[in-house]
């Protein structure tokens, strides 16, 4: 990690190109309703916790115990606390707010 802006810079490179290679059709077909899906939880209270809303969001996540944690089972399956850590999510872009 000697210089990590150019991996950065070269991870968003590859990410860019992959996007485009293979999630075109899928994000032209999807997007629309991923849209309206996306403007539907904006208008929901705000008091909720980032857990609360990951789990809503994503179908494979579960609460787990006390507090901020949840498991999102994936082809890996991890924990993570959601609070106090910054949260990054990802989105295509055009795609609208999150």
């Amino acid at each position: 990690m000697a210089a990590p802006l150019e991996l950065r810079d070269r991870l968003l490179t590859v990410r860019r190109a992959a996007d485009t290679a293979f999630f075109t059709e899928d994000w032209r077909r999807l997007g629309p309703a991923l849209g309206d899906h996306a403007r539907e939880v904006r208008r929901r209270p705000a008091a909720r916790s980032p857990a609360d809303v990951l789990a809503e969001l994503l179908p494979t996540t579960v609460r787990v115990g006390p507090g901020e944690r949840i498991r999102l089972d994936k082809l890996q399956t991890g924990e993570v606390r959601v609070a106090p850590r910054p949260l990054v999510l990802i989105r295509r872009p055009g795609c609208g707010r999150i």
